[in-house]
């Protein structure tokens, strides 16, 4: 029987890893308060402690905004359904080509800034928020506009910018980015991937 460290009052039994729960956080928030600690599940929802005590209080999904909290709190704190993002391994198709530009999804653990973000799809994105789609709450979420066409650097021309670079307008895009993931850079394997250089 596996046992994890870390005192319990309520003896080893509960250390088993098929019983004892425990959330290291950004999972739960306890009155609105990002939750540590050990925990039960009571039917559909989850309560601190590792067993059902009459000192037990209900948790509620993750929360990084108080005000957020308050609202859900004041409309009874309506139930979703908690989807764990599913990276995808992006590329580009053709009528990206066609128009120059496509547009890339990030999600990232909200507050959790020692973690990296993750390349999420469209259907994804669009369910963020929603009942059966990503918790808001728990993650943040950013779109980023991607240019696959044009110059590879950018393109001067009697000394004036003639064309901004493919490599320039996806970092800038980017550096936007990090106001919403601040981590967005360590998920960009190159501010050129899949480009096709049209303008030289």
């Amino acid at each position: 029987m596996g046992i994890i460290p870390g005192p319990s009052p309520y003896g080893l039994a509960y250390k088993d890893k098929t019983n004892y729960l425990y959330t290291k956080g950004y999972e739960f928030s306890l009155e609105g308060v990002n939750y540590v600690g050990e925990y039960h599940k009571d039917g559909k929802d989850f309560k601190t402690e590792p067993i059902p005590t009459t000192t037990s209080k209900a948790l509620t999904k993750y929360y990084s905004d108080q005000l957020v909290y308050e609202y859900d709190k004041a409309r009874g704190f309506p139930k979703r359904i908690r989807v764990i993002p599913n990276q995808i391994v992006w590329a580009p198709i053709s009528t990206n080509y066609t128009t120059g530009f496509a547009t890339r999804y990030f999600v990232e653990r909200a507050g959790n800034y020692e973690g990296y973000p993750i390349e999420i799809d469209q259907d994804q994105r669009q369910q963020y928020g929603k009942e059966g789609g990503i918790d808001e709450g728990a993650y943040s979420v950013l779109t980023l506009k991607w240019k696959l066409t044009g110059s590879e650097r950018n393109l001067y021309r009697n000394n004036q910018l003639y064309a901004e670079g493919i490599y320039e307008y996806n970092q800038r895009q980017v550096i936007i980015g990090t106001r919403v993931i601040p981590n967005i850079e360590s998920a960009i394997k190159s501010y050129t991937e899949y480009a096709k250089i049209t303008l030289v």
